[in-house]
């Protein structure tokens, strides 16, 4: 005999949700009881807050972080932002979902500021966050702002809407809407699917479905074209197979002339670069900042008019590469674009050395000095609590340890530190024997 009840369970976006459960033990209480009870202790719910107070532990010990903010819409149209916290330890980088919360109010930049205030806040990490990649929603430009950390556009949004101007050209729109328009066709007709898989398999060509572009997606242009170029031959072919019934699109296909497939081919060759970027930058581990500048660097060449380009490959050139030249240009947002390239192995020789790292030394100098003179700070504290009952002198000379703290904080090898605390006490020591008492 078995029972039923009704309870909840927590789930990730914290919210509840009413299930049943019905209880077997009776049913199974002679079959395998051992086996049966380690499978159901495998079903355990986590305690939201023990997974909560982990994470807060383990982020005691980060010292720089960085952000991602976005917010979006779930099917049943209910609104939420996640906010991902990003940083690095034992040089291993390392994500965590701190928060997705469900918002029901409007989204302007202050609220939007408001909800990862107190999100970071939650977790204790609010003075720990250098910088924020958020999208280019002047909503979330406010927001960031508000929060005084450095906003980091996305770059593989950025590169999305570099890409997404050559629909604002008239010359290409059009073009690209002939082939649309054919495609759409094919797509809808079921006698010309037909034939098309006829024609592939006719003509040894791979049994690819066309694509279809949309504008919001990421490079489906280019890879819509670079699909029409590959099945091309089988599309002509099936053009003229008499079992497809005539229709303006099908006259439209075949008045398509080699020269609509060679710009296509020009398009798929330039735009080529721009599609490898957006996947470089577009991966779960790889991607670092150092990867902005070079790629930019190398789309920039792609993109410069040659004396040879043809009418439409200069439309191309200008039109992509036109907005893409305004991105990162702030001065902050430069300068650490700059140093996250050479402090990459894979390109530091693609920046001005000398300026950059003149940059990374002093600001490494400083901050030592600065964490040195805090160490000191709090050694100097905790000496006087031990030693304020000793004599004056005994306390003047754990300060004279200064010295040597300093030396080993550089690495300096032990032989040259003895040397160093050597030569200070045979002066001071040569000193004491020939002053006279007023000096002493």
């Amino acid at each position: 005999m078995s029972t039923t009840s009704f309870s909840s369970i927590w789930t990730p976006l914290g919210t509840y949700a009413r299930i049943m459960s019905v209880d077997f033990s009776s049913a199974f209480n002679n079959i395998l009881p051992d086996h049966l009870q380690g499978k159901l202790s495998q079903m355990n719910v986590p305690d939201p807050g023990f997974k909560k107070a982990n994470v807060i532990s383990q982020l005691k010990h980060v010292l720089k972080a960085a952000i991602t903010a976005d917010g979006w819409t779930s099917f049943s149209q209910d609104h939420y932002l996640t906010v991902t916290l990003h940083y690095v330890r034992n040089g291993q980088t390392h994500e965590k979902v701190l928060k997705t919360k469900p918002v029901y109010q409007a989204q302007t930049g202050t609220a939007v500021a408001e909800e990862i205030d107190e999100i970071l806040e939650e977790y204790g990490i609010k003075d720990k966050v250098v910088a924020a990649t958020v999208d280019n929603a002047a909503n979330m430009d406010v927001a960031v702002k508000k929060l005084q950390i450095l906003k980091f556009p996305c770059f593989a949004y950025t590169l999305s809407l570099g890409a997404q101007k050559l629909y604002n050209c008239p010359a290409i729109s059009n073009w690209a809407a002939r082939i649309r328009s054919v495609i759409v066709w094919m797509k809808r007709s079921h006698m010309a699917k037909v034939v098309l898989k006829e024609m592939q398999e006719l003509l040894k060509l791979l049994k690819h479905m066309l694509l279809l572009d949309v504008k919001t997606r990421w490079n489906s242009l280019y890879l819509m074209m670079k699909r029409f170029c590959e099945q091309f031959p089988a599309i002509q072919a099936a053009a003229i197979d008499p079992r497809i019934e005539k229709s303006m699109e099908k006259e439209r296909l075949a008045k398509m002339s080699n020269d609509d497939l060679r710009k296509a081919k020009e398009f798929v060759v330039l735009m080529r670069k721009h599609y490898t970027s957006t996947l470089a930058v577009s991966s779960d581990k790889s991607p670092t900042c150092g990867e902005i500048l070079p790629i930019l660097q190398k789309l920039q060449v792609n993109y410069t008019l040659q004396e040879d380009d043809s009418a439409f490959t200069r439309s191309i050139k200008e039109n992509s590469w036109k907005d893409l030249s305004k991105r990162y240009q702030d001065a902050d947002i430069k300068s650490f674009l700059e140093e996250a390239t050479i402090l990459d192995p894979q390109f530091k020789s693609k920046v001005d050395k000398d300026e950059v790292l003149h940059r990374i030394r002093e600001a490494a100098i400083s901050a030592k000095t600065e964490a040195g003179a805090d160490e000191h700070l709090e050694q100097g504290d905790t000496q006087g609590e031990l030693f304020e009952d000793d004599d004056e002198e005994d306390y003047k000379a754990q300060q004279r340890m200064y010295f040597l703290w300093q030396l080993k904080k550089f690495s300096l090898p032990a032989r040259t530190m003895m040397q160093f605390y050597s030569a200070i006490t045979s002066s001071i020591t040569v000193w004491y024997a020939g002053a006279t008492i007023r000096d002493k």
